[in-house]
C-alpha cells in the first residue's frame, strides 16, 4: 500500500507529517517562550518598565534605615533621569519618606528610615513616578504597582 508523502511512516512506524507537525509547534513554543522571557519589556504598544525594586532587608525593626533600591532597566524608558517619590504604606495610613533620583539607565538607589509610628507586619514601600503609574491612569484598569513587602518587627 503506498501512502501520499505526508502520511509516510519513518523506519519506526511513526508518520513523517506528524513529526513536522511535532517540530513546528516546538519551534512556536520556543518563540513564545523566549519572547515572555525578554525582561521589561511587552510587544503592547513597546511598553517598558523598571526593574524590580530591592530592600538591602526585608525585615526590619520599627525606626530602622534601609536601602531601597532598583537595577537598570532592560529597555529604554522615556523621561530618565528623573525623580521617584518614596512611601511607606500599612493599613493605617501612608508616609512620605522622600524622593529618589533616578540614573539615566534607569536605576536608583536610596535610604529609607521605616517610620517610628508604623506598626510591625508586613506592609509595603511605594514607589510614585515609574512608568507604573501609567497604570493607574487607565480608567478600570488593573494595576500592580511599583513597591516591595516590607516585614516590621517592633
Amino acid at each position: 500500500m503506498d501512502l501520499p508523502d505526508r502520511a509516510r511512516q519513518d523506519g519506526r512506524g511513526r508518520a513523517e507529517g506528524a513529526q513536522v507537525r511535532r517540530r513546528i509547534i516546538g519551534a512556536g513554543l520556543a518563540v513564545v517562550v523566549t519572547a515572555l522571557w525578554l525582561p521589561g519589556c511587552t510587544s503592547a504598544g513597546d511598553t517598558c518598565m523598571p526593574a524590580p525594586l530591592e530592600l538591602s532587608d526585608d525585615t526590619v525593626r520599627i525606626g530602622t534605615t534601609v536601602t531601597l533600591s532598583a537595577g537598570p532597566v532592560a529597555c529604554g524608558l522615556p523621561d530618565l533621569p528623573g525623580t521617584y517619590r518614596i512611601s511607606y504604606q500599612e493599613r493605617g495610613g501612608l508616609w512620605d519618606l522622600g524622593n529618589a533620583d533616578v540614573d539615566e539607565d534607569g536605576a536608583f538607589s536610596t535610604s529609607i528610615v521605616v517610620p517610628t509610628s508604623a506598626t510591625p507586619g508586613i506592609h509595603q514601600v511605594v514607589v510614585l513616578g515609574s512608568a507604573y503609574d501609567a497604570c493607574l491612569e487607565l480608567q478600570g484598569a488593573s494595576c500592580v504597582g511599583y513597591s516591595v513587602p516590607v516585614t516590621v518587627r517592633p
